[in-house]
């Protein structure tokens, strides 16, 4: 089903206002629900349609994205993997059609069925004591795969690693649409950036299982 359609004065049941009138600027279909949308409703612009238009991803209205469903964030990173190996720009443009169909969206930090209980990695805390002069830390055991940053971190936060994708999906974005903040911010001497370089890195982020070297800004 086609997720939107440009269509001026097209008269059709609202699944938000339940009115059946003409849209001034168009309609779009939630492949969830299955109704209809005035775009006004849904609070898109013109510009956005456009691009939600010609994105490969399913449309989610704003009420079936409060009620639970789900986004397929594999699906979401193939897509940013995919403009990766094009070049940066490509990436920029796939990335700000991904935040269209994805704003809005909070990540679930709901307690997993996992305890909370983190693995040390011994070999890895041998090396942090050799390396560096943290004495306050572990380094917690992850799967090697590529993905162990992100791994880490979905561990640290819900006790198992169920949320790696989604976190490398909405980190790419960042990295990709908000590079001169971050370039900015206050404390970048302080980032451990994946580098030697950022849209390198970015690039990077995109890919599963793709690791970058860490560098600084």
């Amino acid at each position: 089903m086609a997720r939107g359609q440009q269509q001026k004065n097209v008269q059709r049941h609202c699944g938000k206002c339940a009115v059946k009138r003409k849209s001034k600027n168009g309609i779009i279909f939630c492949d969830t629900c299955l109704k209809w949308y005035h775009i006004d409703c849904e609070g898109i612009t013109d510009v956005e349609l456009k691009a939600l238009s010609a994105s490969p991803e399913t449309y989610i209205c704003e009420i079936c994205r409060n009620s639970g469903n789900k986004f397929d964030y594999l699906l979401g990173i193939t897509r940013l993997g995919k403009a990766a190996n094009h070049s940066f720009d490509k990436l920029r443009s796939v990335a700000e059609k991904e935040m269209l169909i994805h704003k809005e969206r909070h990540v679930d930090l709901s307690p997993s069925i996992v305890p909370r209980k983190f693995l040390v990695d011994e070999v890895a805390n041998k090396l942090l004591r050799q390396y560096t002069n943290e004495r306050n830390v572990n380094a917690v055991k992850s799967t090697g795969d590529g993905d162990c940053l992100f791994n880490v971190v979905s561990t640290l936060l819900i006790g198992c690693e169920s949320l790696s994708v989604e976190l490398r999906y909405r980190t790419c974005l960042e990295m990709v649409l908000n590079e001169t903040n971050i370039k900015n911010h206050v404390y970048r001497s302080s980032f451990a950036l994946l580098s030697p370089d950022y849209k390198e890195t970015s690039l990077s982020c995109a890919t599963i299982g793709r690791f970058p070297v860490f560098g600084q800004l």
